[in-house]
Protein backbone atom coordinates (compact mmCIF):
# COMPACT_ATOMS: atom_id res chain seq x y z
CA UNK A 1 0.00 0.00 0.00
CA UNK A 2 1.86 3.45 -0.67
CA UNK A 3 1.69 5.93 1.51
CA UNK A 4 2.15 9.75 1.15
CA UNK A 5 3.68 12.36 3.62
CA UNK A 6 2.48 16.15 3.52
CA UNK A 7 3.61 18.68 5.16
CA UNK A 8 1.94 22.40 6.13
CA UNK A 9 3.61 25.42 8.07
CA UNK A 10 1.64 27.15 10.66
CA UNK A 11 -1.68 26.06 12.69
CA UNK A 12 -5.12 26.17 10.46
CA UNK A 13 -8.13 26.89 12.20
CA UNK A 14 -9.95 25.98 9.03
CA UNK A 15 -10.05 22.47 8.01
CA UNK A 16 -8.52 21.48 4.83
CA UNK A 17 -10.14 18.60 2.46
CA UNK A 18 -8.81 16.77 -0.17
CA UNK A 19 -10.46 14.84 -2.34
CA UNK A 20 -8.13 12.62 -3.96
CA UNK A 21 -8.90 9.99 -7.06
CA UNK A 22 -12.25 8.77 -6.90
CA UNK A 23 -13.05 12.47 -5.10
CA UNK A 24 -13.14 10.63 -1.84
CA UNK A 25 -13.37 13.39 0.53
CA UNK A 26 -10.62 13.36 3.51
CA UNK A 27 -10.82 15.80 6.09
CA UNK A 28 -8.16 16.50 8.44
CA UNK A 29 -6.79 19.08 10.63
CA UNK A 30 -3.06 19.35 12.08
CA UNK A 31 -2.34 15.78 13.60
CA UNK A 32 -1.87 12.54 11.83
CA UNK A 33 -4.54 10.49 9.52
CA UNK A 34 -4.62 7.25 7.48
CA UNK A 35 -7.55 6.65 5.09
CA UNK A 36 -7.59 4.03 3.10
CA UNK A 37 -9.75 4.87 0.08
CA UNK A 38 -11.22 1.41 -1.08
CA UNK A 39 -9.99 -0.09 -4.10
CA UNK A 40 -7.67 2.36 -4.50
CA UNK A 41 -5.02 1.78 -1.81
CA UNK A 42 -4.35 5.12 -1.59
CA UNK A 43 -2.89 6.48 1.76
CA UNK A 44 -2.34 10.32 3.20
CA UNK A 45 -0.56 10.29 7.06
CA UNK A 46 1.17 12.10 8.21
CA UNK A 47 -0.29 15.83 8.09
CA UNK A 48 2.42 17.99 10.42
CA UNK A 49 2.58 21.55 11.75
CA UNK A 50 6.15 22.63 10.33
CA UNK A 51 7.84 26.14 10.79
CA UNK A 52 10.71 25.27 7.94
CA UNK A 53 8.63 23.65 5.35
CA UNK A 54 5.48 24.17 3.59
CA UNK A 55 5.41 21.56 0.53
CA UNK A 56 2.86 18.77 -0.14
CA UNK A 57 5.74 16.19 -0.31
CA UNK A 58 5.70 13.38 -2.96
CA UNK A 59 2.45 13.82 -4.55
CA UNK A 60 2.85 14.66 -8.18
CA UNK A 61 -1.06 13.97 -9.24
CA UNK A 62 -3.97 15.08 -7.64
CA UNK A 63 -7.53 14.02 -8.63
CA UNK A 64 -9.57 16.91 -6.86
CA UNK A 65 -7.97 19.49 -5.15
CA UNK A 66 -10.59 21.80 -2.67
CA UNK A 67 -9.50 25.08 -1.02
CA UNK A 68 -12.65 26.95 -1.58
CA UNK A 69 -15.69 27.55 0.86
CA UNK A 70 -17.81 26.31 2.21
CA UNK A 71 -15.69 23.40 3.35
CA UNK A 72 -17.38 20.56 5.18
CA UNK A 73 -18.28 21.41 9.16
CA UNK A 74 -20.77 20.37 11.73
CA UNK A 75 -24.06 22.26 12.57
CA UNK A 76 -22.45 23.64 14.97
CA UNK A 77 -19.56 25.31 13.60
CA UNK A 78 -21.94 26.34 10.84
CA UNK A 79 -23.80 28.15 12.89
CA UNK A 80 -20.76 29.63 14.51
CA UNK A 81 -19.68 30.68 11.12
CA UNK A 82 -22.86 32.25 9.84
CA UNK A 83 -23.64 34.02 12.80
CA UNK A 84 -19.79 35.50 12.99
CA UNK A 85 -20.26 36.85 9.71
CA UNK A 86 -22.55 37.31 7.15
CA UNK A 87 -19.86 37.94 4.31
CA UNK A 88 -17.85 35.79 1.90
CA UNK A 89 -15.21 34.10 3.53
CA UNK A 90 -12.16 35.56 2.45
CA UNK A 91 -9.07 32.93 1.44
CA UNK A 92 -6.50 35.79 2.36
CA UNK A 93 -7.08 35.64 5.76
CA UNK A 94 -6.68 32.11 6.16
CA UNK A 95 -3.58 31.38 4.00
CA UNK A 96 -1.96 34.35 4.66
CA UNK A 97 -1.83 34.30 8.47
CA UNK A 98 -1.84 30.63 8.41
CA UNK A 99 0.56 29.05 5.75
CA UNK A 100 1.87 31.64 3.73
CA UNK A 101 3.39 29.10 1.08
CA UNK A 102 1.11 26.58 1.14
CA UNK A 103 -0.98 27.18 -2.18
CA UNK A 104 -1.35 30.43 -3.20
CA UNK A 105 0.06 33.89 -1.76
CA UNK A 106 -2.10 36.44 -1.29
CA UNK A 107 -0.44 40.22 -1.88
CA UNK A 108 -3.15 43.05 -0.84
CA UNK A 109 -6.46 41.54 -1.56
CA UNK A 110 -5.19 39.83 -4.90
CA UNK A 111 -3.18 36.29 -4.98
CA UNK A 112 0.49 36.56 -6.15
CA UNK A 113 1.30 33.26 -7.18
CA UNK A 114 0.69 29.23 -6.88
CA UNK A 115 3.03 27.70 -4.88
CA UNK A 116 4.45 24.18 -3.90
CA UNK A 117 1.45 22.45 -5.39
CA UNK A 118 1.61 18.83 -7.06
CA UNK A 119 2.38 19.20 -10.76
CA UNK A 120 -0.74 17.90 -12.05
CA UNK A 121 -4.53 18.42 -10.19
CA UNK A 122 -7.63 16.80 -11.71
CA UNK A 123 -9.84 19.91 -10.66
CA UNK A 124 -9.03 22.78 -8.50
CA UNK A 125 -11.92 23.93 -6.60
CA UNK A 126 -11.52 27.78 -5.54
CA UNK A 127 -15.50 28.55 -5.28
CA UNK A 128 -16.96 30.99 -2.86
CA UNK A 129 -13.24 33.36 -2.45
CA UNK A 130 -13.08 36.42 -2.42
CA UNK A 131 -11.48 38.03 -5.12
CA UNK A 132 -12.35 40.88 -6.97
CA UNK A 133 -9.38 40.44 -9.79
CA UNK A 134 -8.69 37.23 -12.29
CA UNK A 135 -5.03 37.94 -12.85
CA UNK A 136 -3.88 35.54 -15.85
CA UNK A 137 -0.65 35.91 -14.65
CA UNK A 138 -1.48 33.95 -11.80
CA UNK A 139 -1.62 30.64 -13.84
CA UNK A 140 1.69 31.46 -16.28
CA UNK A 141 3.35 28.18 -16.69
CA UNK A 142 2.96 26.52 -13.05
CA UNK A 143 0.49 23.48 -12.23
CA UNK A 144 -1.47 21.52 -15.24
CA UNK A 145 -5.08 21.88 -14.18
CA UNK A 146 -8.18 20.15 -16.06
CA UNK A 147 -10.61 22.05 -14.63
CA UNK A 148 -10.60 25.29 -12.49
CA UNK A 149 -13.67 26.49 -10.80
CA UNK A 150 -13.74 29.86 -9.45
CA UNK A 151 -17.62 30.61 -9.06
CA UNK A 152 -19.06 32.94 -6.57
CA UNK A 153 -16.11 34.57 -5.95
CA UNK A 154 -17.67 38.36 -6.55
CA UNK A 155 -14.64 38.55 -9.18
CA UNK A 156 -15.69 42.04 -11.56
CA UNK A 157 -12.87 41.93 -13.71
CA UNK A 158 -10.34 39.93 -15.90
CA UNK A 159 -6.95 41.02 -16.07
CA UNK A 160 -5.02 40.11 -19.46
CA UNK A 161 -1.35 39.14 -19.36
CA UNK A 162 1.39 40.80 -22.09
CA UNK A 163 1.94 37.13 -23.58
CA UNK A 164 5.05 39.24 -25.74
CA UNK A 165 6.57 39.20 -22.34
CA UNK A 166 6.15 35.46 -21.33
CA UNK A 167 8.47 33.27 -21.60
CA UNK A 168 8.07 30.06 -24.70
CA UNK A 169 6.60 27.75 -22.61
CA UNK A 170 5.81 29.29 -19.62
CA UNK A 171 1.55 29.46 -20.45
CA UNK A 172 -1.22 28.28 -18.28
CA UNK A 173 -2.24 24.58 -18.81
CA UNK A 174 -5.94 24.77 -17.55
CA UNK A 175 -7.85 22.86 -19.66
CA UNK A 176 -11.42 24.09 -18.39
CA UNK A 177 -12.08 27.18 -16.59
CA UNK A 178 -15.20 28.30 -14.67
CA UNK A 179 -15.98 31.85 -13.46
CA UNK A 180 -19.58 31.51 -12.86
CA UNK A 181 -22.26 33.62 -10.62
CA UNK A 182 -19.15 36.43 -10.20
CA UNK A 183 -19.84 40.04 -11.04
CA UNK A 184 -18.35 40.58 -14.31
CA UNK A 185 -19.37 42.94 -16.56
CA UNK A 186 -17.24 42.53 -19.80
CA UNK A 187 -14.97 40.51 -21.29
CA UNK A 188 -11.64 43.23 -22.23
CA UNK A 189 -9.46 42.18 -25.61
CA UNK A 190 -7.70 39.29 -25.69
CA UNK A 191 -8.88 38.60 -22.13
CA UNK A 192 -7.67 35.12 -21.71
CA UNK A 193 -4.48 35.40 -24.07
CA UNK A 194 -1.93 32.50 -23.70
CA UNK A 195 -4.72 30.30 -22.73
CA UNK A 196 -3.61 27.74 -25.35
CA UNK A 197 -4.89 24.10 -23.87
CA UNK A 198 -8.35 26.06 -22.61
CA UNK A 199 -11.59 23.85 -24.25
CA UNK A 200 -14.19 24.85 -21.68
CA UNK A 201 -15.16 28.47 -20.47
CA UNK A 202 -18.13 28.81 -18.21
CA UNK A 203 -19.22 32.31 -17.91
CA UNK A 204 -22.68 32.35 -17.07
CA UNK A 205 -24.74 34.00 -14.23
CA UNK A 206 -22.57 37.05 -14.16
CA UNK A 207 -23.47 40.51 -15.42
CA UNK A 208 -21.54 40.62 -18.93
CA UNK A 209 -23.88 43.26 -20.74
CA UNK A 210 -20.89 43.29 -24.19
CA UNK A 211 -17.88 41.78 -25.36
CA UNK A 212 -15.38 42.61 -28.02
CA UNK A 213 -14.69 40.73 -31.50
CA UNK A 214 -11.43 40.30 -29.68
CA UNK A 215 -12.68 39.12 -26.38
CA UNK A 216 -11.42 35.28 -27.08
CA UNK A 217 -8.60 35.74 -29.15
CA UNK A 218 -5.83 33.55 -28.67
CA UNK A 219 -8.09 30.82 -27.28
CA UNK A 220 -7.41 28.28 -30.52
CA UNK A 221 -8.07 25.15 -28.75
CA UNK A 222 -11.98 26.52 -26.96
CA UNK A 223 -14.70 24.06 -27.85
CA UNK A 224 -17.32 25.02 -25.56
CA UNK A 225 -18.28 28.57 -24.89
CA UNK A 226 -21.34 29.48 -22.32
CA UNK A 227 -22.43 33.14 -21.85
CA UNK A 228 -25.73 31.66 -20.06
CA UNK A 229 -28.04 34.34 -18.06
CA UNK A 230 -25.92 37.65 -18.65
CA UNK A 231 -27.31 40.52 -19.63
CA UNK A 232 -25.83 40.99 -23.05
CA UNK A 233 -28.24 43.11 -25.61
CA UNK A 234 -26.04 42.87 -28.81
CA UNK A 235 -22.55 41.52 -30.37
CA UNK A 236 -20.39 42.84 -32.39
CA UNK A 237 -19.55 41.24 -36.37
CA UNK A 238 -17.12 38.11 -35.85
CA UNK A 239 -17.75 38.51 -32.47
CA UNK A 240 -16.06 33.97 -31.43
CA UNK A 241 -13.87 34.32 -35.16
CA UNK A 242 -10.36 34.67 -32.67
CA UNK A 243 -11.67 31.26 -30.85
CA UNK A 244 -11.60 29.38 -34.45
CA UNK A 245 -11.88 26.25 -33.34
CA UNK A 246 -15.24 27.05 -31.27
CA UNK A 247 -17.47 24.34 -31.57
CA UNK A 248 -20.80 24.98 -29.41
CA UNK A 249 -22.15 28.17 -27.73
CA UNK A 250 -24.88 28.94 -25.27
CA UNK A 251 -26.22 32.64 -24.84
CA UNK A 252 -29.44 31.90 -23.40
CA UNK A 253 -31.82 33.91 -20.78
CA UNK A 254 -29.77 37.05 -22.37
CA UNK A 255 -31.71 40.00 -23.79
CA UNK A 256 -30.57 40.09 -27.16
CA UNK A 257 -34.20 41.66 -28.82
CA UNK A 258 -32.41 40.95 -32.38
CA UNK A 259 -30.32 38.12 -33.97
CA UNK A 260 -27.75 38.56 -36.14
CA UNK A 261 -26.23 35.94 -38.20
CA UNK A 262 -23.25 38.19 -39.14
CA UNK A 263 -22.18 38.39 -35.12
CA UNK A 264 -20.86 34.33 -36.08
CA UNK A 265 -19.01 35.30 -38.88
CA UNK A 266 -15.71 33.23 -38.80
CA UNK A 267 -17.10 30.17 -36.63
CA UNK A 268 -16.69 27.97 -39.21
CA UNK A 269 -16.30 25.03 -36.85
CA UNK A 270 -19.62 26.13 -35.02
CA UNK A 271 -22.08 22.96 -34.84
CA UNK A 272 -24.20 24.01 -31.75
CA UNK A 273 -25.92 27.31 -31.27
CA UNK A 274 -28.16 27.87 -28.28
CA UNK A 275 -30.56 30.71 -27.79
CA UNK A 276 -33.13 29.97 -25.27
CA UNK A 277 -35.43 32.81 -23.82
CA UNK A 278 -33.59 35.54 -24.55
CA UNK A 279 -36.62 37.94 -26.05
CA UNK A 280 -35.69 38.00 -29.54
CA UNK A 281 -38.69 39.13 -31.89
CA UNK A 282 -36.28 38.61 -35.28
CA UNK A 283 -33.92 37.41 -37.13
CA UNK A 284 -31.60 39.99 -39.22
CA UNK A 285 -31.83 38.30 -43.05
CA UNK A 286 -28.75 37.58 -43.95
CA UNK A 287 -26.68 35.18 -45.05
CA UNK A 288 -25.09 32.04 -42.44
CA UNK A 289 -21.89 31.99 -42.72
CA UNK A 290 -21.64 28.92 -39.76
CA UNK A 291 -21.89 26.46 -42.92
CA UNK A 292 -21.17 23.87 -40.67
CA UNK A 293 -24.06 24.64 -38.06
CA UNK A 294 -26.47 21.75 -36.89
CA UNK A 295 -28.17 22.53 -33.85
CA UNK A 296 -30.10 25.88 -33.59
CA UNK A 297 -32.00 26.24 -30.43
CA UNK A 298 -34.32 29.27 -30.73
CA UNK A 299 -37.01 28.25 -28.62
CA UNK A 300 -39.04 30.41 -25.54
CA UNK A 301 -38.11 33.51 -27.17
CA UNK A 302 -40.64 36.39 -29.04
CA UNK A 303 -40.40 35.63 -32.79
CA UNK A 304 -43.38 36.57 -34.64
CA UNK A 305 -42.38 35.32 -38.10
CA UNK A 306 -39.53 33.87 -40.25
CA UNK A 307 -39.30 35.12 -43.74
CA UNK A 308 -37.75 33.90 -46.90
CA UNK A 309 -34.08 33.27 -46.18
CA UNK A 310 -33.75 33.70 -43.00
CA UNK A 311 -31.56 30.62 -42.63
CA UNK A 312 -29.82 30.99 -45.82
CA UNK A 313 -26.29 29.14 -45.90
CA UNK A 314 -27.32 26.90 -43.00
CA UNK A 315 -27.19 24.03 -45.32
CA UNK A 316 -25.89 21.70 -43.18
CA UNK A 317 -28.45 22.06 -40.22
CA UNK A 318 -29.93 19.36 -39.00
CA UNK A 319 -32.21 20.31 -35.81
CA UNK A 320 -33.86 23.41 -35.54
CA UNK A 321 -36.06 24.33 -32.52
CA UNK A 322 -38.07 27.68 -32.56
CA UNK A 323 -40.70 25.75 -30.32
CA UNK A 324 -42.22 28.36 -27.32
CA UNK A 325 -42.56 31.56 -29.79
CA UNK A 326 -46.22 31.89 -29.20
CA UNK A 327 -46.37 34.77 -31.31
CA UNK A 328 -44.92 32.45 -34.12
CA UNK A 329 -47.87 32.52 -36.60
CA UNK A 330 -46.32 33.23 -39.85
CA UNK A 331 -43.99 30.86 -41.11
CA UNK A 332 -43.10 31.64 -45.17
CA UNK A 333 -42.22 28.31 -46.91
CA UNK A 334 -39.52 29.49 -48.35
CA UNK A 335 -38.12 30.34 -44.83
CA UNK A 336 -36.15 26.41 -44.98
CA UNK A 337 -35.79 26.39 -48.84
CA UNK A 338 -32.05 26.44 -48.10
CA UNK A 339 -31.59 23.80 -45.30
CA UNK A 340 -31.77 20.83 -47.17
CA UNK A 341 -30.29 18.78 -44.60
CA UNK A 342 -33.17 19.50 -41.94
CA UNK A 343 -34.03 16.13 -40.00
CA UNK A 344 -35.37 17.90 -37.11
CA UNK A 345 -38.09 20.84 -36.84
CA UNK A 346 -39.54 21.31 -33.58
CA UNK A 347 -42.35 24.42 -33.93
CA UNK A 348 -44.82 23.73 -30.86
CA UNK A 349 -44.60 22.95 -27.21
CA UNK A 350 -45.47 19.64 -27.46
CA UNK A 351 -45.23 18.54 -24.11
CA UNK A 352 -48.86 20.06 -23.15
CA UNK A 353 -50.43 18.69 -25.89
CA UNK A 354 -48.67 15.53 -25.46
CA UNK A 355 -50.15 15.26 -21.42
CA UNK A 356 -53.79 16.41 -23.18
CA UNK A 357 -53.76 13.77 -25.97
CA UNK A 358 -52.70 10.95 -23.83
CA UNK A 359 -53.20 11.27 -20.30
CA UNK A 360 -56.33 13.42 -20.80
CA UNK A 361 -55.47 16.75 -18.70
CA UNK A 362 -54.00 15.18 -15.78
CA UNK A 363 -50.38 15.98 -14.79
CA UNK A 364 -47.77 12.91 -14.79
CA UNK A 365 -47.51 12.79 -10.76
CA UNK A 366 -45.37 10.61 -8.40
CA UNK A 367 -46.55 7.47 -7.22
CA UNK A 368 -45.68 7.95 -3.71
CA UNK A 369 -47.49 9.80 -1.56
CA UNK A 370 -46.35 12.25 1.65
CA UNK A 371 -47.13 9.20 3.45
CA UNK A 372 -44.52 6.94 1.93
CA UNK A 373 -41.65 9.49 3.31
CA UNK A 374 -39.69 9.92 6.59
CA UNK A 375 -40.83 13.54 6.63
CA UNK A 376 -43.89 15.25 5.11
CA UNK A 377 -42.54 18.43 4.95
CA UNK A 378 -38.76 20.30 4.84
CA UNK A 379 -38.97 24.03 6.08
CA UNK A 380 -35.82 25.56 5.32
CA UNK A 381 -35.40 29.21 6.64
CA UNK A 382 -32.97 32.48 7.50
CA UNK A 383 -32.15 32.36 11.09
CA UNK A 384 -33.79 36.08 10.71
CA UNK A 385 -37.18 34.83 9.63
CA UNK A 386 -37.74 32.37 12.40
CA UNK A 387 -40.27 34.63 13.86
CA UNK A 388 -42.41 34.39 10.98
CA UNK A 389 -42.54 30.59 10.89
CA UNK A 390 -43.43 30.37 14.67
CA UNK A 391 -46.46 33.22 14.17
CA UNK A 392 -47.71 32.13 10.94
CA UNK A 393 -46.43 28.77 9.22
CA UNK A 394 -46.73 26.18 12.34
CA UNK A 395 -49.83 27.86 13.58
CA UNK A 396 -50.98 27.47 9.98
CA UNK A 397 -50.42 23.70 9.65
CA UNK A 398 -52.11 22.57 12.97
CA UNK A 399 -54.87 24.34 11.92
CA UNK A 400 -55.34 23.17 8.44
CA UNK A 401 -52.78 20.33 7.33
CA UNK A 402 -52.85 18.63 11.18
CA UNK A 403 -51.95 15.59 8.83
CA UNK A 404 -48.56 16.59 8.61
CA UNK A 405 -47.37 14.95 11.44
CA UNK A 406 -43.34 14.82 10.30
CA UNK A 407 -42.43 18.23 9.42
CA UNK A 408 -38.59 19.14 9.74
CA UNK A 409 -38.23 22.98 11.24
CA UNK A 410 -35.20 24.22 10.16
CA UNK A 411 -31.73 23.30 11.33
CA UNK A 412 -33.23 23.04 14.60
CA UNK A 413 -34.77 19.69 13.79
CA UNK A 414 -31.63 17.90 11.61
CA UNK A 415 -29.79 14.96 12.91
CA UNK A 416 -27.94 15.17 15.13
CA UNK A 417 -24.00 13.92 15.60
CA UNK A 418 -24.60 13.90 11.63
CA UNK A 419 -21.89 16.86 9.51
CA UNK A 420 -24.37 19.57 8.51
CA UNK A 421 -23.82 19.05 4.49
CA UNK A 422 -24.66 15.13 5.29
CA UNK A 423 -27.63 16.10 7.28
CA UNK A 424 -29.11 18.53 5.44
CA UNK A 425 -29.08 16.35 2.34
CA UNK A 426 -30.87 13.43 4.90
CA UNK A 427 -33.95 15.39 4.63
CA UNK A 428 -34.06 16.65 1.71
CA UNK A 429 -34.01 13.09 0.22
CA UNK A 430 -36.47 11.97 3.01
CA UNK A 431 -38.88 14.78 2.39
CA UNK A 432 -41.75 14.78 -0.01
CA UNK A 433 -41.06 18.26 -0.01
CA UNK A 434 -39.07 21.04 0.92
CA UNK A 435 -40.23 24.49 1.51
CA UNK A 436 -36.94 27.31 1.52
CA UNK A 437 -38.07 30.83 2.50
CA UNK A 438 -36.87 33.55 0.79
CA UNK A 439 -35.98 37.03 1.85
CA UNK A 440 -33.19 39.69 1.53
CA UNK A 441 -31.39 38.36 4.07
CA UNK A 442 -31.42 34.43 3.31
CA UNK A 443 -30.15 35.26 -0.46
CA UNK A 444 -27.46 36.56 0.72
CA UNK A 445 -26.33 34.14 3.06
CA UNK A 446 -24.03 31.56 1.50
CA UNK A 447 -24.72 28.41 3.48
CA UNK A 448 -28.71 29.25 2.38
CA UNK A 449 -27.97 29.14 -1.08
CA UNK A 450 -25.58 25.58 -0.65
CA UNK A 451 -28.88 24.48 0.57
CA UNK A 452 -30.84 25.41 -2.17
CA UNK A 453 -28.68 23.80 -4.51
CA UNK A 454 -28.62 21.21 -2.90
CA UNK A 455 -32.99 20.95 -3.37
CA UNK A 456 -32.43 21.13 -6.84
CA UNK A 457 -29.77 18.74 -7.31
CA UNK A 458 -32.02 16.26 -5.47
CA UNK A 459 -34.83 17.23 -7.99
CA UNK A 460 -33.11 17.22 -10.90
CA UNK A 461 -31.73 13.72 -9.67
CA UNK A 462 -35.51 12.51 -8.85
CA UNK A 463 -37.21 14.56 -12.19
CA UNK A 464 -39.84 15.34 -9.18
CA UNK A 465 -40.73 18.92 -8.48
CA UNK A 466 -40.17 18.72 -4.44
CA UNK A 467 -39.16 22.27 -4.18
CA UNK A 468 -41.07 25.22 -3.76
CA UNK A 469 -39.69 28.78 -3.09
CA UNK A 470 -41.94 30.68 -0.70
CA UNK A 471 -41.03 34.62 -0.95
CA UNK A 472 -41.31 36.71 2.29
CA UNK A 473 -40.72 40.69 1.43
CA UNK A 474 -39.75 41.56 -2.30
CA UNK A 475 -36.19 41.62 -3.57
CA UNK A 476 -35.25 43.24 -6.46
CA UNK A 477 -33.89 41.38 -9.71
CA UNK A 478 -30.42 42.68 -9.61
CA UNK A 479 -30.51 41.34 -5.81
CA UNK A 480 -31.99 37.63 -7.08
CA UNK A 481 -29.45 34.90 -6.96
CA UNK A 482 -28.34 33.09 -10.75
CA UNK A 483 -30.21 30.11 -9.25
CA UNK A 484 -33.31 31.65 -8.02
CA UNK A 485 -33.92 33.23 -11.24
CA UNK A 486 -33.09 30.18 -12.97
CA UNK A 487 -36.03 28.17 -11.07
CA UNK A 488 -38.48 31.20 -11.76
CA UNK A 489 -37.98 31.61 -15.04
CA UNK A 490 -38.51 27.56 -15.95
CA UNK A 491 -41.80 28.29 -13.90
CA UNK A 492 -40.70 25.91 -10.99
CA UNK A 493 -43.50 26.48 -8.03
CA UNK A 494 -43.40 29.61 -6.17
CA UNK A 495 -45.82 31.79 -3.41
CA UNK A 496 -45.11 35.30 -2.83
CA UNK A 497 -46.93 36.63 0.50
CA UNK A 498 -49.03 39.28 0.54
CA UNK A 499 -50.67 41.80 3.04
CA UNK A 500 -53.94 42.18 2.09
CA UNK A 501 -56.38 39.61 3.90
CA UNK A 502 -58.17 37.83 0.01
CA UNK A 503 -54.40 37.45 -1.00
CA UNK A 504 -52.96 36.03 2.00
CA UNK A 505 -55.60 33.59 1.84
CA UNK A 506 -55.04 32.75 -1.67
CA UNK A 507 -51.81 31.88 -0.69
CA UNK A 508 -51.93 29.58 2.01
CA UNK A 509 -54.52 28.01 -0.30
CA UNK A 510 -51.44 27.35 -2.65
CA UNK A 511 -49.61 26.11 -0.45
CA UNK A 512 -52.33 23.49 0.79
CA UNK A 513 -52.65 22.54 -3.06
CA UNK A 514 -48.91 22.32 -3.71
CA UNK A 515 -48.27 20.04 -0.94
CA UNK A 516 -50.67 17.23 -2.72
CA UNK A 517 -48.06 15.58 -4.92
CA UNK A 518 -45.09 15.82 -6.73
CA UNK A 519 -44.84 16.64 -10.75
CA UNK A 520 -42.69 14.93 -13.40
CA UNK A 521 -40.21 17.56 -14.69
CA UNK A 522 -39.35 17.68 -18.53
CA UNK A 523 -36.02 18.59 -18.26
CA UNK A 524 -33.24 19.40 -15.71
CA UNK A 525 -32.12 22.62 -14.94
CA UNK A 526 -28.34 23.61 -14.71
CA UNK A 527 -26.97 24.37 -11.67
Amino acid sequence: MASYGVQFTGKFGAHVIFSVLRKVDIEATIGEIVQDLAADNFVVKNIKASKENCDPVGITRVKHLSIGYPLYSSAAQARGIRGASRRRPNLETHFRHECRDLCIVFVNGGMKAFGNLPTVIGTLNMNNIKLATFDVGYFMGHVEIDRLLMDSSGIKYIHPVNTTLVQKGNVPLIKELTLNFNILSNIPRYALRGFEKLQVLNLQGNRISSINNESFCGLHALVDLSLFYNKINSLPRASFACASNLTNIDLSHNNLATLDPRWFDGSLYLRSLVIDQSAIRRITVGPWKTTNLQTLVLKNNDLHSLSHNTFNGLANLKTLDVSGNFNLFQMSKAALTSVGSLESLVMTDLRQFTMKAIVGYHEITEDRTAEDYEFQLNLMFHDGDEWWVNDCMKPFLEQRMPHLGRVIFGDADLHPGSFYLNAIYDVIENSHKTMLLLSNRSVDDTWYMTKLRMAVEHMNDTKLEKVILIFLEDIDDDHLPYLVRLLLSRNEPYLLLTEDEEGQEVFWAKIQKSMRSNRQMNNVIPV
